[in-house]
């Protein structure tokens, strides 16, 4: 892995898949940092250490980005899921989700004074 970090932005547009494949190259690339680093305390050379450092940086930033990406979908997940749970016409059993759409707005009465709701538009500043 050479360059930046991948933003939490960037990830957010990932699939579960991609995000489960870029978190395993991540492994593998703090695996190989790691080893060239026990190797380099081996030799001694003098070199090479602030460069690792920086890799190993941008790679656990990434890690952090993917964790707080699937964190943020977790957290939507336990959302729809409670609004589900409290709504009428969706019934979750163990047989698995059940939809029972309640009756459109031309199956319902329509008081003919009022006609429909209005909602007030927004003020617009100047």
């Amino acid at each position: 892995m050479i360059g930046r970090h991948w933003t939490v932005e960037e990830l957010r547009h990932k699939s579960w898949e991609d995000l489960h494949k870029l978190w395993w190259a991540c492994v593998k690339e703090r695996n190989i940092i790691e080893t060239q680093g026990a190797e380099r305390e081996r030799l001694k050379p003098g070199y090479g250490h602030f460069e690792a450092n920086e890799r190993k940086r941008t790679v656990r930033w990434t890690q952090r980005g993917i964790k707080h990406v699937l964190t943020e979908r977790y957290y939507s997940w336990q959302a729809a899921k409670q609004l589900a749970k409290d709504d009428p016409e969706i019934e979750i059993s163990e047989k698995g989700v059940h939809y029972t759409p309640g009756p459109t707005p031309e199956e319902t009465e329509v008081d003919l004074e009022v006609g429909f709701t209005c909602f007030p538009l927004p003020k617009l500043r100047r």
